[in-house]
């Protein structure tokens, strides 16, 4: 079963995307921000990461390095009300996967299965 990594420090949108993707079948992992993030991971294989761009303590950015340092290759998809602003990240921004909230349910479902495939 493929296993997502869902970060969101919106307790709301992290239930949201947490039940959405379960209930394609997928194995979900929610974690309420970054450090929570890397500390619930452990020898875990994920296969997608899908977090919020903007949280307090790690940005979705330094998150997806920091899973990356570990697991080269992990694919990411970033959920945002809040992209980078103008030379913020907007580079990285523009080659990242990424949807915009809000977003409808089916949206989420095709870039996940885009990036991962079906459950």
């Amino acid at each position: 079963m493929k296993h997502i990594l869902v970060v969101d420090d919106e307790p709301g949108m992290l239930s949201l995307l947490s039940r959405v993707l379960s209930a394609m079948r997928y194995r979900v992992t929610a974690a309420p921000g970054g450090p929570a993030a890397l500390a619930t991971l452990g020898s875990d294989q994920v296969d997608l990461l899908v977090t919020d761009y903007r949280m307090p303590d790690m940005n979705g950015r330094e998150l997806i390095a920091a899973l990356r340092a570990q697991r080269p290759g992990l694919k990411a998809l970033v959920v945002t009300g809040l992209p980078p602003r103008d030379g913020e990240d907007r580079e990285w921004w523009d080659e990242q996967p990424h949807l915009g909230k809000p977003f409808s349910p089916r949206s989420l479902q095709n870039a996940v299965v885009r990036l991962i495939g079906p459950p």
